[in-house]
């Protein structure tokens, strides 16, 4: 394995010398980005989160976003609700479930 490394370093240093390799050494060019407006990984607006990048967009999703004809603000008060009912459902359902052990409980001990 040192051999082969020394080999090639002795072979770059030598084509170097001779001017055979016409390598610029630079900072690589960084590609423009552009960030989302709205964060698909919050389901509302009181959550903030670092802002993502990206590269591109497919023309599905941007053009679903720009063809809403509700506005923006509307549509986060929507999500919330549908957020705060899911987790209200859920509530309900867990307590269901308690009562309904506690009605078994008494009725095995009756």
């Amino acid at each position: 394995m040192g051999q082969s490394l020394s080999r090639s370093q002795h072979k770059n240093n030598t084509e170097q010398a001779n001017g055979s390799v016409n390598e610029v050494l630079s900072t690589p060019v960084q590609k423009d980005y552009r960030k989302l407006d709205v964060d698909p990984r919050s389901p509302t607006v009181e959550i903030s989160r670092t802002p993502i990048e990206v590269d591109n967009t497919t023309k599905g999703a941007a053009e679903e976003q720009r063809s809403s004809a509700t506005p923006a603000r509307f549509q986060q008060k929507e999500l919330r609700r549908n957020v705060m009912e899911r987790n209200m459902l859920k509530e309900v359902a867990l307590a269901c479930k308690c009562i309904h052990r506690w009605i078994l409980h008494f009725q095995a001990q009756g």
